[in-house]
């Protein structure tokens, strides 16, 4: 089911219910949120109609858009790449350990084919920000110094850096990551 270019250059986009504002709100598979023709209650319990149409995302300080979604006058600020996640991904939302991850780099690339779920240690590893070619390792935790001439291998452990050792290889540096991993994991 994915978003497929027809002839002339328009895309299809398939639009699905935002949980928790059903018959409100929908987000679409291009990354766009809509608010739903019909009538909402005000904070002051009366009711008014709304036109059907397309929210103007903000740029929040983390630098995702983001929208503001309204019911019963009560509004919330919600990340776009989350709604669209949990519509088209099965995403649960609100976990630390299991993130939506842009897969270019680019937060600002809600399009569905460019979202995934995937776990917080994946999402802070180099290896899935879009500058791959500045990258001095393919293995996570590893980097090379250049000040020693060496490679450094360092873990994440409740959020806090810590340094593995240097090594004279990325080999060396990658299996003392993982032997910590192992250490951690068991």
């Amino acid at each position: 089911m994915k978003t497929r270019k027809l002839v002339g250059g328009y895309l299809w986009q398939r639009w699905r219910n935002v949980k928790g504002y059903e018959g409100y709100y929908r987000c679409s598979s291009l990354g766009k949120v809509k608010r739903v023709k019909g009538f909402v209650r005000t904070k002051g319990n009366s009711f008014r109609a709304c036109v059907e149409r397309i929210l103007i995302p903000a740029i929040t300080g983390s630098g995702y858009y983001s929208v503001s979604l309204s019911i019963n006058g009560i509004s919330k600020t919600e990340s776009i790449h989350i709604l669209m996640a949990i519509a088209f991904l099965d995403h649960v939302g609100g976990s630390y350990f299991i993130v939506v991850d842009h897969k270019n780099g680019n937060k600002l690339n809600d399009k569905l084919s460019n979202l995934h779920v995937v776990t917080q240690r994946e999402n802070t590893t180099t290896c899935y920000r879009g500058n791959i070619k500045n990258l001095t390792s393919k293995f996570i935790g590893v980097y090379f110094k250049k000040e020693y001439k060496r490679w450094v291998a360092q873990i994440s452990i409740n959020g806090k850096q810590k340094q593995l050792g240097s090594f004279d290889t990325e080999i060396e540096a990658a299996n003392a990551y993982q032997n910590k991993l192992l250490q951690l994991t068991n």
